[in-house]
């Protein structure tokens, strides 16, 4: 899937901090049949937590799996189908206009694979939690850990509302 190309931009029109926040197993499963191929709550939270306030860029698959516009957050999908509406969502059809159309400092890349793998150069953080889970799905992705260092590690084991343990890290562009 080809948007444009943000290497045009000016770097002055990019949000202070972009950050892709990355729930992946070790092998670099993402997802499976549209949605994420396990249930973890606290997980979900420190999503919550961390990205209210700031705008989410989402692939149109990506914002079907999750069915609605969360709210306390700016969201922009990116789609090149002309058609695609959802009320309190703007449809962005290119790069350029997902960067232009952000009202905050604060942008997180959420997904899917392909606009995570366009981003991570303009990404200065990722916060990435590993799924310590073996499970096959049909969304893969390749984290650019060369590209990084890990600046903060937590271990989290499973509660009593996740199916797996997890370990929390966040990422910083060497």
């Amino acid at each position: 899937m080809r948007f444009g190309n943000l290497s045009d931009l000016v770097l002055s029109q990019f949000p202070s901090t972009i950050t892709a926040i990355v729930a992946s197993t070790p092998e670099g499963i993402i997802g499976d049949n549209m949605g994420m191929p396990w249930r973890l709550s606290s997980d979900l939270r420190r999503f919550k937590q961390t990205t209210l306030g700031g705008t989410l860029l989402m692939g149109r698959r990506t914002f079907d799996s999750i069915g609605r516009v969360l709210p306390g957050r700016q969201t922009i999908v990116l789609t090149r189908n002309a058609e695609w509406s959802f009320e309190g969502a703007v449809r962005a059809d290119s790069w350029d206009a997902a960067i232009d159309a952000c009202d905050h400092d604060r942008l997180f890349v959420v997904g899917g694979g392909q606009i995570y793998e366009h981003f991570w150069d303009f990404c200065s953080v990722i916060l990435w939690t590993r799924v310590w889970a073996t499970r096959s799905g049909d969304t893969r992705i390749r984290l650019p850990t060369s590209q990084f260092r890990v600046v903060s590690h937590q271990h989290i084991p499973a509660g009593p509302r996740d199916e797996f343990p997890t370990d929390f890290q966040r990422l910083e562009r060497h």
